[in-house]
């Protein structure tokens, strides 16, 4: 359902992050039910992590689409990287949109609207226009040029790695050390060392690291207060 905003509505102040994040080409996918069963542990995954920032829980909406929100921008960078802990960046698109909301607070994201749930309706399908993995609207020019340039160098690098590899460098970013992983995976220290070489792993958790902070400034930015900022206008 496309979303329009209600322009009677009062709009709040308080600026919300919105992810929505769909299936690549899931109408072709063969093993549909262990899809969905990832799908519903991504789900549940998110809403507990992340349980005390969410506005709105995450939800299937449309078909083998989810969308969730939250208040604190600063959880939107982590709440990405949880959706691929589970699903490879080739195998799903994510649209993050900021701005305020023209609605009341419900407890569904279904029941809201305005100029998040716009932002990140445009940038998930702007994701799928373009074959990019992840993509950031906020309606300021600097502010989505800096992460979408941010987000698609790092979707630019991890295309290219293998299943086993995406697999390693995430059990890595959960466990913490080489030895930990190696151990998890039952194989050689030397095994998961080589297989990571070649990935600019270590440069990827440099930025990883740095993105909530940068998304935690636009919590406050004044322009946030200006009508129409946030939904394009």
């Amino acid at each position: 359902m496309k979303r329009k905003e209600s322009l009677s509505a009062p709009r709040h102040t308080q600026v919300y992050g919105v992810i929505t994040a769909d299936l690549v080409e899931s109408r072709r996918l063969t093993n549909r039910a262990l899809v969905q069963k990832r799908l519903l542990r991504l789900i549940h995954s998110l809403n507990s992590e992340f349980r005390r920032g969410l506005v709105g829980p995450f939800m299937v909406t449309l078909g083998d689409e989810i969308q969730g929100m939250l208040k604190d921008l600063s959880d939107l960078p982590n709440a990405v990287i949880r959706i691929h802990d589970v699903f490879h960046s080739r195998e799903i698109t994510v649209g993050v949109g900021i701005g305020n909301i023209a609605t009341p607070i419900a407890k569904r994201v279904s029941e809201m609207d305005g100029p998040a749930f716009v932002n990140s309706r445009i940038a998930v399908e702007l994701a799928k226009k373009e074959g990019l993995e992840v993509v950031v609207r906020s309606g300021i020019g600097r502010v989505d040029d800096t992460l979408n340039a941010v987000y698609g160098l790092l979707g630019g690098i991890q295309a290219g790695w293998t299943d086993a590899q995406w697999e390693r460098f995430n059990l890595y970013r959960q466990l913490g050390t080489i030895d930990k992983v190696a151990r998890k995976l039952k194989v050689s220290k030397q095994s998961i060392s080589k297989s990571l070489r070649n990935t600019l792993w270590y440069r990827i958790l440099d930025v990883e690291e740095r993105l909530p902070s940068m998304f935690g400034e636009l919590q406050s930015d004044a322009q946030w207060i200006r009508p129409g900022v946030g939904s394009g206008g």
